[in-house]
């Protein structure tokens, strides 16, 4: 379950790799209610994936959080809401440095229209930008 504004799923996916608004000092990354949870998109058509590069919010006291990720990749909503794909690839983490974008390659290319990305943790999950890339 994702929280509302600013925190709005849509956010790691809006372009913007920055975790805070210019103007501002709110948080404009996706932003997960508890821990166990997850974040998901769909894609335009089927895609060949290969990769995927996660930027995570800046802080370093919260870089903890940033780890234990699976990437699923589904063919249906259906299957994507029940947790039945093919896995791209587990990041443990943490990143090394989390002002850094993390590039994180399937272990083989998997085709499909959904991403989900489960957090296998007890703690929030924090996205400021998803990227996927196909071959």
């Amino acid at each position: 379950m994702l929280i509302d504004r600013p925190l709005a799923a849509s956010y790691a996916i809006d372009g913007n790799r920055d975790e805070n608004n210019q103007l501002t000092t709110e948080l404009y990354c996706a932003h997960t209610a508890s821990g166990y949870s997850y974040w998901g998109m769909e894609f335009e058509r089927l895609a060949e994936v290969s990769h995927v590069i996660i930027s995570f919010r800046y802080a370093s006291n919260t870089n903890n959080r940033n780890s234990n990720l699976q990437l699923l990749i589904s063919s249906t909503r259906q299957d994507s809401d029940n947790n039945i794909g093919t896995d791209c690839a587990y990041y443990v983490g943490p990143p090394a440095s989390p002002s850094l974008p993390v590039k994180i390659p399937c272990a083989q290319h998997v085709i499909g229209k959904f991403l989900k990305i489960i957090h296998d943790q007890d703690d929030f999950l924090t996205l400021c930008e998803v990227e996927v890339y196909s071959v």
